[in-house]
């Protein structure tokens, strides 16, 4: 984005980006669901002008527009430096009915290692009996 586009027309930018229709979204508002509006407030409120580039954030920093799919923007900032970025379902929601057991979640690593470390720890103690 140039500082000479309105937080609206980036907004639509990153809806063609990802492929997105207005018609896709489902809540536009804060990220602890305290405040919302439609698109169409929306479309009215976003339409100034604002500087991305570094400096002062601009644009409320818990804003959200969550799509129908389970994914959404939300605003990120480096140094003032800000953007849509666009966050998505963590692919386990898909599996979510049937997960494999947590045995631990103590050490170094993923889940998969640490449960893989305490069934070799589990065995040896076992045979150790």
């Amino acid at each position: 984005m140039t500082e000479h586009e309105t937080l609206l027309k980036e907004t639509i930018h990153e809806l063609l980006r990802w492929g997105k229709q207005p018609y896709d979204i489902i809540r536009i508002g804060s990220f602890c669901g305290t405040y919302g509006c439609t698109w169409e407030e929306f479309q009215q409120l976003a339409d100034f002008y604002y500087d991305d580039g570094y400096g002062i954030t601009e644009v409320a920093t818990d804003l959200i527009i969550l799509f129908r799919d389970g994914t959404w923007f939300e605003r990120e900032s480096y140094d003032g430096a800000e953007s849509w970025v666009c966050r998505g379902v963590p692919p386990f929601l898909s599996m979510w009915d049937n997960p494999e057991q947590i045995n631990s979640l103590q050490g170094w690593g993923k889940i998969k290692d640490n449960n893989a470390r305490w069934e070799k720890l589990t065995k040896r103690e076992g045979e150790e009996e």
